[in-house]
């Protein structure tokens, strides 16, 4: 297994250094680092070869801007099906223990997507000196295909947080949806491995730091109605393209989404997920109603 790091950077030279360091500096090692810089116009690709001839590791992969699911698709070519990758934006840091504590924490696990907790900071000062936050078991999630059809209930972090098997990219990967998502790529990751079948699993004792600052695009933004319309249509485009990719049928048994929701485990963790019975419950209910006289949904 190679253990991968892939960060997408568009014109954050100001970050890209603090972000750099923090991967050079993990207590175990990564073994390629790819640094996909998606046509910055500040001083970020001089930043990044600097880098890359001091530190064999660091892989620098350069293209015109096109928004970052098109990098997710670029560095498809170079990941193998045995890899695992760690994702992290260029303004974002690990903790030097982050990837060590990782391997401990998923020892034992089979899954192939993997997510942490987020601590914000500011200031490169203010950021996490290690990873872990307590002694928490981690939380096997299983299948969510039928939970995600339904209710389109969020199972996974912000980019940071997600290690994924290259088995699993390249399943879900490449997405013709770039226009669409310039920016929050990591919804496509997200979604699209729970629409895949592929089983989750949440490290709630680790952290990555997540920077706060006047350039987050989502952080603290209010969408207006015209916001929200286009975002609904993205969406839908995105689960009708990946419904077509898998060949979902319209039908959902209810009783295949209670079997994903008692998988979640321990089910304390139902709800930070946005998962409720009663909430698949009234999803269900809406849709079954609104399909009579069709009857798309069985018992």
């Amino acid at each position: 297994m190679r253990k991968v790091c892939l960060v997408t950077n568009y014109n954050y030279d100001k970050y890209l250094p603090f972000c750099l360091d923090s991967l050079l500096r993990q207590s175990v090692k990564f073994d390629v680092i790819y640094v996909v810089d998606d046509g910055s116009t500040d001083s970020s690709r001089s930043i990044i070869s600097e880098y890359a001839e001091s530190f064999p590791e660091i892989i620098p992969l350069v293209k015109d801007n096109a928004g970052q699911l098109s990098c997710f698709n670029f560095v498809l070519k170079y990941l193998t099906n045995h890899d695992l990758v760690w994702f992290i934006d260029s303004d974002d840091y690990y903790p030097p223990d982050y990837v060590e504590n990782f391997l401990i924490e998923t020892r034992n696990s089979k899954s192939d997507f993997f997510f942490c907790k987020t601590v914000q900071f500011i200031t490169d000062d203010m950021a996490p000196k290690t990873t872990y936050l307590e002694d928490k078991p981690i939380v096997d999630i299983g299948l969510s295909v039928q939970m995600s059809r339904l209710t389109r209930c969020w199972i996974g972090g912000p980019t940071s947080s997600m290690v994924i098997s290259g088995r699993l990219l390249k399943n879900i990967l490449p997405c013709p949806l770039e226009n669409q998502w310039k920016t929050c790529a990591d919804v496509i990751l997200v979604y699209a491995s729970s629409l895949g079948g592929y089983s989750k699993t949440f490290l709630p004792s680790l952290c990555f730091g997540y920077r706060i600052h006047g350039s987050n695009y989502e952080h603290g933004r209010v969408l207006n109605r015209e916001d929200k319309k286009n975002r609904n249509v993205n969406f839908d485009t995105l689960f009708s393209w990946y419904s077509n990719k898998y060949g979902f049928e319209e039908k959902i048994k209810f009783a295949s989404i209670l079997d994903e929701y008692n998988s979640i485990s321990p089910s304390q963790y139902r709800q930070t997920f946005s998962v409720s019975i009663h909430r698949l419950l009234k999803k269900y209910l809406i849709k079954k109603i609104c399909s009579v006289p069709n009857m798309i949904f069985n018992e």
